[in-house]
């Protein structure tokens, strides 16, 4: 995927090229109808130009996208209700006719079908699903797509990933993907444990028999509680990237003062006070303008991106601070950096 397609892709997932704002809250492309979704599978058809004249955005190939946002909010939903799924990946189907390849506005008919299969158990189910490919894509960057989705999983799990599905013999000028389901850490986080609750439960009678100890200290650090709110938590670094590797290291699974957090980017500093409230992590998101066509726009939009999926794996994102600034690339050309310091909740 090019960086045109990339930013094609982004906007469409923003709702910012000719959407339609659906039930679902999701941003509908021009010419794109919602699939219908069942307990047994979601099934969509998109009619109309492989390209838009308006902008020559790859609003055909976008419809894997929003079979994509369809299928992975039903696979929520039935787990919600306590109907367990997956999709059946073998049996995905994809055609597109007449096949269209290259930049032309000619219609075509793409019709997607995404069957699921019903499991015994709540953590046999897959909750999240995704796809990277593209019209006559014969180098797909599969590797690249599965670590960009590796932090989303439970931990212990691994992306389930379909075998390449084409719309025509000649996958030079196919419709090409690879669809890809996981078991999302954040809705299915009661099943984290199920494999690991054995080893400590046989384990802890060692421990139990020195808990007395610990219990007759424990007054201390609750009577000085409520002091330690008042005391900053401190993030330093050097650069950006270090910055960002800190703050997630300290603060991930942290239980802070939300409303306290203040950045000092000049400094590449970050504080914070403890508090009540239980966050996933604070993070920094960054890029450069010495990225080809990066753009403060564009900068944004990437933003915007990262919080609507996030969104939709059941994490809210707040901006925490965002802003711009002058830094010395390695190849010793000033480059104006992009950043926003994030709450993950």
């Amino acid at each position: 995927m090019n960086l045109n397609e990339q930013i094609s892709r982004i906007k469409e997932m923003m709702g910012l090229v000719n959407e339609q704002l659906t039930t679902t809250g999701y941003n509908l492309p021009q010419g794109h109808v919602e699939p219908t979704c069942t307990d047994d599978g979601c099934k969509g058809t998109y009619s109309g130009p492989q390209f838009l004249k308006s902008d020559s955005s790859d609003v055909a190939h976008k419809y894997s996208n929003t079979m994509s946002y369809y299928v992975g909010v039903k696979l929520k939903e039935l787990y919600k209700q306590g109907i367990y799924v997956k999709v059946d990946l073998k049996n995905i189907t994809m055609t597109a006719v007449p096949v269209q390849y290259g930049e032309n506005y000619n219609p075509t008919k793409v019709t997607i079908d995404i069957p699921f299969i019903r499991v015994k158990n709540k953590c046999d189910a897959y909750t999240s699903f995704d796809h990277v490919g593209g019209w006559g894509h014969l180098n797909i960057n599969l590797n690249k797509r599965k670590t960009n989705l590796s932090s989303l999983l439970l931990p212990g799990e691994t992306l389930d990933v379909s075998d390449l599905k084409t719309t025509d013999k000649n996958v030079s000028t196919s419709l090409n993907e690879y669809w890809i389901q996981w078991k999302n850490k954040v809705t299915q986080s009661d099943c984290s444990n199920i494999s690991t609750n054995v080893t400590p439960q046989t384990t802890s009678v060692t421990p139990q028999k020195t808990n007395v100890t610990p219990q007759t200290t424990s007054v201390t650090p609750q009577t000085t509680s409520s002091s330690s709110n008042d005391m900053d938590v401190v993030v330093q670094a050097r650069s950006f990237l270090p910055l960002r590797e800190e703050l997630i290291k300290k603060s991930s699974g942290s239980t802070i003062d939300t409303n306290s957090i203040v950045v000092d980017m000049d400094n590449f500093k970050v504080t914070y006070k403890l508090g009540q409230t239980k966050i996933n992590k604070i993070t920094l998101f960054t890029r450069n303008n010495s990225e080809v066509s990066m753009s403060e726009d564009d900068f944004n939009t990437e933003l915007n991106n990262v919080i609507t999926r996030n969104k939709v794996d059941g994490i809210t994102i707040k901006i925490i601070k965002q802003g711009k600034q002058n830094v010395l690339m390695t190849n010793e050309k000033i480059a104006t950096q992009y950043w926003a310091v994030l709450l993950l909740l």
